[in-house]
């Protein structure tokens, strides 16, 4: 194994290539990596029909979002990132969906990866050594800032077998249970879609609504299993971009509820 952490043989190829393909990254960028140890190997790895793009960076003080094509998803392998940089308001972004970061679990404080304002649409896999040489990854995201959710995704071992786990394909498929979490959703009255027939009966200041939407939310609830609060926006507005003298332009009614994240769902 080289001192990137990562590379077992002929293994770096088949993991990039597989991760790179389950996040549709075509960009891969390599921090505190040796390049020798990466750069002709990684250059010739395919993804679909295209080549990966690979940027080095010596720091990861180099890694903004503003570094990227804002229409590419990108893979950063990562071994010696100093996760608490994210904790910097700045580089929260790059916690967003087009970010999947590879990180050396073993050189992770359990604490800082708990700090960390995780989203569960974040990608963030940490990898570690199994027992028998190989590796392990795992996947870590939070469900609405509670406590971090971390997943397997996959076991390569040194001689090269393994792979992704197979219910691993699909991200929404891995992350369909958001076990038990509150949800707010912000609604208007809209018949036959969405009806007021009275008040929370358990005290919690929620609306008790009717309708069609209702009968699919409470689907949606069975199945992804999450719990929720209704109520009326403030201002009684479906919402709109509203200007004026004195502030900077800002949405109203369930649109600023959503945009300002007062609220979950509508």
């Amino acid at each position: 194994m080289s001192d990137s952490g990562l590379v077992v043989s002929g293994l770096p190829v088949l993991l990039m290539q597989q991760l790179a393909g389950l996040y549709h990254s075509r960009h891969l960028a390599l921090c505190h990596c040796p390049q020798d140890d990466w750069a002709d190997s990684l250059r010739e790895v395919p993804l679909a029909m295209n080549t990966l793009q690979v940027s080095y960076f010596d720091s990861e003080l180099g890694i903004t979002s503003d570094a990227f094509d804002m229409e590419t998803t990108v893979l950063l392998v990562c071994p010696f990132l100093d996760v608490t940089v994210f904790l910097n308001p700045s580089n929260r972004r790059l916690l967003s969906s087009r970010f999947v970061w590879l990180l050396n679990e073993s050189l992770i404080d359990k604490g800082s990866l708990d700090s960390l304002p995780l989203r569960l649409d974040s990608n963030l896999i940490s990898y570690g050594t199994t027992g028998y040489g190989g590796l392990a990854l795992r996947e870590n995201y939070k469900i609405k800032g509670g406590d971090i959710v971390t997943s397997p995704l996959g076991v390569w071992t040194h001689r090269g077998g393994g792979g992704l786990h197979p219910q691993s394909r699909l991200k929404w498929e891995r992350r369909s249970n958001l076990r038990g979490v509150l949800l707010t959703d912000v609604t208007m009255q809209f018949a036959p879609w969405t009806i007021k027939v009275g008040e929370d009966e358990d005290g919690g200041g929620g609306l008790k609504l009717e309708g069609m939407l209702i009968d699919m939310l409470e689907v949606m609830k069975e199945s992804l299993n999450f719990t929720t609060v209704a109520r009326f926006p403030e201002d009684l507005e479906w919402g709109y971009l509203k200007v004026t003298n004195n502030s900077a332009p800002f949405w109203t009614g369930i649109v600023g509820d959503l945009a300002y994240e007062r609220a979950d769902i509508r």
